[in-house]
């Protein structure tokens, strides 16, 4: 993790901006991907990486599976995330479970599936469909401004 003297390329203190699933409570000033107030009313999570693991589920379609599990070093709080990947078809799938492995109540105040943040030094395009009657499907692409 840098420093906060140290600013990265991409305009990063705090070393978050390209986290998979960033929690409220820390030092993070971007959107949180979770946000929980903890049974002693705390409201800080800090998600650190445990373990992960690859499995193929499907040889011939060249589907795989990639889990990744996030442990709170204080609280009994766990986050899993789930990457399932088409490769064929260049396509990621993700979604998140969320375990509170303690007896104490965790109130969840926000819970996404994913992170998504954007650099502003680079230019972001945006693929729609969009049609009517015998029109169906006419692809637009528009560049993504602030």
């Amino acid at each position: 993790m840098p420093s906060f003297n140290a600013k990265q390329s991409n305009g990063d203190y705090t070393g978050l901006f390209s986290s998979d699933y960033t929690p409220s409570g820390t030092r993070n000033l971007l959107e949180p991907a979770i946000q929980v107030t903890h049974a002693d009313v705390n409201p800080s999570l800090e998600l650190k990486y445990v373990s992960h693991q690859q499995d193929t589920l499907d040889y011939s379609h060249r589907i795989g599976l990639t889990t990744i599990h996030l442990k709170d070093p204080v609280y009994p709080f766990e986050v899993t995330l789930y990457y399932k990947t088409y490769y064929k078809e260049n396509v990621i799938e993700q979604w998140t479970s969320i375990k509170r492995t303690g007896s104490d109540v965790v109130r969840l105040q926000k819970y996404s599936s994913a992170n998504l943040y954007f650099s502003s030094t680079n230019k972001y395009y945006l693929t729609h469909f969009h049609g009517n009657w015998a029109r169906e499907m006419s692809p637009e692409e528009i560049q993504l401004t602030a």
